[in-house]
Order: C-alpha cells, then structure tokens, then sequence
C-alpha cells in the first residue's frame, strides 16, 4: 500500500493560539504534501470557533470526542485520521519541510513501528546557564545522549506512528499524561510504545535526526521551579507505568540514562573548568543531581502511596479509520 500521512496536532489553550497556527502552517508546507491534516481541540468551545474560523479550509478541525487530556486528544486524531500513518506534532511547533517525508521513509520498512524526529529547543527566553543538555526532555526536546537508531518509545512532540499499530492496539492510555492536574506529567508515549513492541515481536521504533523541528520553550519552562516539578512528575509517571508495564521494561532505559548522566556531567564540569575556565558546568552538574532526586522522589512517594495521582480511567479503544 503506497504511504501517506496524516498530521495531528493537538490543542487545548487560547495562549497558544499563534503558536497553533504556526504549526498548522508548517504542517502544510510539508513536501511532498500530507495526505490530511487535522487540529484536535481538546474541550475548549471557544478556542474551537477561533480555529476553525482561522485555519484554511483544508484543515479538519475537530473537538475532542474522548476523555480531557493530550492522550484522548491525539486518540481522536487517529480516529478521524485516513492516512497509512500519523504524524503527531506540537502546537507549539514548527516542523521543517522535509520533517514528514524523512520520518516516512523510517516508517516503511515493515519492521518500524513508528519514528521519532530531531526536537531543537526554540527557546524565548535565554537559557539558564544552569539548564544541562542531558535534561532538555524536561521541556520536550531531544537530549544529549540520544543516539540515531533504534529506541525504546519515542517523544511526542514529534513522532511518526504507522497506523496498523492503532488497528492492533489501540491508542494512548488515558490514565497517563496531561490532563486536569496542575503537574505535568508525561509517559503515555513511553507506555504506548512498549504496549506495542510486545505486540509486534521484531517491531522497533527509530530515532531519525535527519527529521527536524523547532519546539518553543516559553520562559516560564525556564525556572528552577519548573525544572523540579516537571522531574517530580516524571518520577510519579514512571511509577504509574512501572505498576502498568512491570518496573524492568519500563525503567531500563532511565537506569542506563542516570548511570551516564551522573558521572558524565561532573566530568565534563571539570573539563569545561580546566579547558576555559568556565564555571558554570557545575551548576549545570548540581542542576542534573537536583532533577534527578526530584524523580526519584516523585516514584518513591507513588510507589508508598504517599502521593498519588488521579487520572481518567484507562482506555486505549479508539475504532480508528482504516486508510482507503
């Protein structure tokens, strides 16, 4: 069956209103052109009418038909999406030209499950001197260390999924992920991804660095207070999905990644030190043994019970419309 692709982006907030259209447009200029694309509203009428008065008329734009969050958002994509895959990107991004054809490529190969592209941080603000490369998943960007190839689960803000992993799965889990709380928690990628490699034996998933976007990182995902609650609500994510997947699966890879983060960052603290004599390695350093502990403590508390989270109930089921 010949490819295409469906473009998903999901929104749920008027201060993002320019962003939004800035990524729809990107959508658009995707070369060759998408087969659709589709602007998920995720239960906010108002912002809904402002959308489809704004976009042009070639851009399907839909209200959320399940449960508030990123994950029943992008379930809803899917659901009206026709393409032979679905390319979910930000509405607080901007994809390059060729970003869809080259995640695409990765994707057809029988044996891909989906593809993930290169996120750049944006940023609005200046970065802190503080902020290490290692933590740039903080605010949902590709981080040092990340190597082309294959991966354990992909990053949302710009991932390419082929649909028959829909057809034999279903979609995102809406127990996990952004909703209604206040913390931003994450994880529905990580768990959806894992559901289906053990669906798909031989199936894997492909970072491809050729593939690029631009993700806007406001300033209020700058300060020190983000950084610790967004690594605390990590912490609780895993703990969420290590009780779903089982701690080996899920956690494998955050074990490997806190190994080399731990002694590589001092390391290279020093080296910046002795080389240029530049100082601030060791906040970047002292940076990355906060957010770690933050994690840590965030899984350790939902694990004892002493923090828990309520989120929607879990579903996955999303009837999604088969490609013609």
């Amino acid at each position: 069956m010949p490819q295409n692709v469906s473009i998903v982006i999901c929104a749920y907030t008027q201060d993002r209103f320019l962003d939004l259209l800035a990524a729809v447009a990107s959508a658009l200029n995707q070369s060759p052109p998408p087969e659709q694309v589709v602007v998920v509203i995720d239960h906010n009428e108002t912002l809904l009418g402002e959308v489809r008065r704004a976009v042009p008329g070639a851009v399907e734009v839909v209200a959320n038909r399940f449960t508030r969050g990123l994950s029943g958002a992008r379930n809803t994509g899917v659901a009206v999406s026709r393409g032979t895959t679905v390319f979910f990107l930000d509405d607080d991004a901007i994809a390059d030209r060729h970003c869809a054809a080259a995640l695409m490529a990765r994707c057809a190969d029988r044996n891909v499950i989906g593809a993930g592209a290169k996120i750049d941080p944006l940023f609005l603000a200046p970065r802190p001197r503080w902020f290490p490369e290692r933590f740039l998943w903080v605010v949902g960007c590709t981080y040092e260390g990340l190597d082309s190839g294959p991966v354990r689960n992909l990053l949302g803000a710009a991932m390419c999924l082929n649909r028959e992993a829909f057809e034999r799965i279903g979609g995102f889990d809406g127990a996990l992920g952004r909703g209604d709380s206040a913390l931003p928690f994450g994880c529905e990628e990580t768990e959806f991804c894992i559901r289906a490699g053990q669906a798909f034996p031989g199936g894997r998933f492909l970072y491809e660095p050729d593939a690029r976007i631009a993700h806007k990182v406001p300033p209020e995902r700058l300060t020190l207070a983000y950084f610790v609650r967004r690594c605390f609500a990590e912490g609780v994510s895993k703990a969420i999905l290590a009780h779903k997947t089982g701690a080996s699966r899920s956690l494998d890879v955050e074990r490997s990644y806190v190994l080399r983060t731990i002694w590589r960052e001092p390391a290279a603290a020093l080296g910046d030190l002795v080389r240029r004599g530049d100082t601030t390695g060791f906040l970047r350093a002292w940076a990355c043994i906060l957010g770690i502990a933050s994690a840590a403590a965030g899984f350790a508390l939902h694990r004892c019970g002493l923090w828990r989270v309520t989120h929607a109930p879990s579903t996955i089921a999303i009837s999604p419309r088969r490609a013609p």
